[in-house]
This record gives structure tokens, sequence and C-alpha cells, in this order.
């Protein structure tokens, strides 16, 4: 998130827990930065639009309520390790165990590319 925050003027962070699981400094830095919004207790479970993103649907863990935010982008990032395990041996991984994409989000296997590239 803090390279994303060169490119963007404000960013929500989500986190389902009630708390940042994240290396302790880049907590402090995501926590002091004025631009990033820390939502705890928030998962999103719905991506909202059509052909391009308009926004997110959540629950609150605490009010188990669901609300909508307008978003004009996502993007996910789930911890600093990959959890490949389950494609290790289908799809060639590079030295940090992360699967191997071109410019396009194609891996080296066939029929493996997002719908539309």
């Amino acid at each position: 998130m803090l390279d994303l925050s060169r490119v963007a003027a404000r960013f929500v962070l989500f986190q389902d827990l009630d708390h940042l699981t994240a290396d302790p400094v880049l907590a402090r830095r995501v926590r002091t930065d004025a631009r990033i919004e820390v939502l705890l207790g928030t998962a999103v479970i719905e991506v909202l639009g059509d052909e391009r993103v308009r926004g997110v649907r959540v629950r609150e863990a605490r009010e188990a309520r669901k609300r909508e935010l307008p978003l004009d982008g996502i993007f996910v990032e789930i911890g600093l390790l990959p959890n490949t395990d389950p494609v290790r041996g289908l799809a060639p991984l590079n030295a940090r165990g992360e699967i191997e994409v071109d410019c396009a989000c194609r891996t080296a296997v066939p029929g493996s590319s997002p719908p539309g590239t």
C-alpha cells in the first residue's frame, strides 16, 4: 500500500481483524499516513461495478452490518509471504515464491490468463 500511495490521493485499508497484522514498522507508517484510512474489523464481501470498479460492499464485524463504499479501484494484498503452495508445480514461481506473470498478467501456462487478454 505504501508503494501505491505515490499514485493516488486517498486509500482505504480494510482489515477484517481488530488490529493490523503487518510488520510493526509498516503498520506505524500506514497509521501515520494521512492519505490512508484504516477500517479495522471490516471485510470486503463484494466488488461493485460492471466493466469498472465503482465501490465495494463491506461487512463490519462489530455491528454485523453491511454497507457500500464508493471507490475508483481496488488492490488486493494479503500479507508479505505468498501462499502459492496450491499451484506449486503448476506454474513457474520466482525466487520469492510468487507466480510469474507477464505485463498482461499471463503465466507461462496456456489458458491461465484473465478473460479478455
